[in-house]
């Protein structure tokens, strides 16, 4: 892959692994490591108030991001209360992963509800954006980065956002390229992806609708981008860093011609991609196994095992053959032992396999 700087830090690949909530968890990033083609990676948002007022409810998590760098820490607040975050800040420093970053575009709704995420992309927010990055670039012992989309719900002010969040110290920018009232709906915004980055002086990273090389490829040829976040394609497909490098390294390339508007040949790309079959899928779960049992027992136990393999099983059949039949008899199982019993037997390949017709 590409060697990328991203302000001081130096990369051996331009692909991040954007941070998901209950999906990008330890031992899915050990797993998505094991394939290869990672460059990065970014710890899903913790909330400011958790970490100043309640700090050993986030240490498993810091510390999984201190043993595995280059490594980011996303954090969220509302840009209210300067002790509050020079107290998270204190507990961070005491940790050595290689960047903080703060969330200024999650859409979810309690995110935006808490003051935090997308919510600071409002026009009348400025300040409080303005004044959460000033914040934490003053108190902080690593770089600094911030991640937006490209406004709330118009693109006003796009501009005047990234010259603060620049001026204010961050070390990189990183832009999904949607507003923040579209959700995921729609075509990935690539023209204001690069619009920013022809303004900034900092190396910006873009997000949105990259799943496999060519998508990948589109993205940083018509945006100029530094490097690429990916997020919901890596769900049930743990390998598709792998993949995209595979294909960077075969140089196959295939961009269609982008004289056309965006959302028109972009759409095109935007296909179903191949399903796994279940003898990938039972790979797949082993090193997510192995991956759970090589971290420590806050993770290592039967509860987290069970609830990790079971709902990643569940990604994983998207697609298949009789998937929805399958997803629900794995919904039912509330043992680990019955688990693994079950997806490595005959009927669980038996079940996600296309019937054939007898003569």
């Amino acid at each position: 892959m590409v060697n990328v700087n991203l302000g001081p830090l130096k990369l051996s690949s331009d692909l991040i692994l954007a941070p998901m909530m209950d999906v990008t968890t330890p031992s899915y990033i050990l797993m998505i490591q094991h394939y290869g083609g990672l460059g990065f990676y970014s710890i899903p948002m913790v909330f400011v108030n958790q970490i100043s007022q309640a700090p050993k409810t986030v240490k498993p998590v810091l510390e999984f991001a201190e043993k595995n760098i280059p490594s980011s820490v996303q954090i969220c607040g509302s840009g209210k209360s300067y002790e509050t975050i020079k107290m998270a800040l204190d507990v961070l420093n005491s940790y050595d992963f290689s960047i903080v970053d703060v969330n200024a575009g999650c859409p979810a709704r309690h995110t935006c509800n808490s003051g935090g995420g997308a919510s600071l992309m409002k026009p009348h927010r400025f300040q409080d954006l303005q004044y959460l990055v000033h914040s934490i670039a003053k108190h902080s012992n690593k770089p600094v980065s911030v991640k937006i989309r490209t406004g709330w719900d118009s693109k006003d002010g796009l501009e005047g956002i990234v010259k603060m969040i620049e001026d204010e110290g961050a070390s990189f920018l990183t832009i999904h390229g949607r507003l923040a009232k579209d959700g995921y709906s729609g075509t990935v915004d690539l023209d204001s992806i690069k619009k920013v980055k022809e303004l900034s002086n900092i190396p910006i990273v873009g997000n949105g609708d990259i799943f496999n090389h060519t998508t990948y490829h589109l993205m940083k040829e018509i945006t100029k981008v530094d490097a690429v976040m990916i997020g919901r394609a890596v769900m049930g497909f743990p390998a598709t860093f792998a993949e995209i490098d595979a294909g960077e390294k075969s140089q196959k390339t295939s961009i269609v011609n982008h004289t056309s508007p965006l959302s028109h040949f972009y759409s095109e790309l935007l296909v179903d991609r191949e399903p796994n079959t279940p003898s990938k899928i039972q790979e797949y779960l082993q090193v997510l196994l192995n991956s759970i049992e090589s971290l420590g027992s806050y993770y290592n136990n039967d509860k987290f095992k069970l609830i990790e393999l079971r709902k990643n099983a569940i990604w994983m059949m998207k697609g298949m053959h009789n998937c929805a039949k399958t997803r629900e008899k794995l919904g039912k199982i509330k043992n680990i032992r019955e688990l693994l019993h079950y997806v490595h037997n005959s009927h669980f390949v038996k079940d996600l396999s296309p019937k054939t017709n007898m003569a």
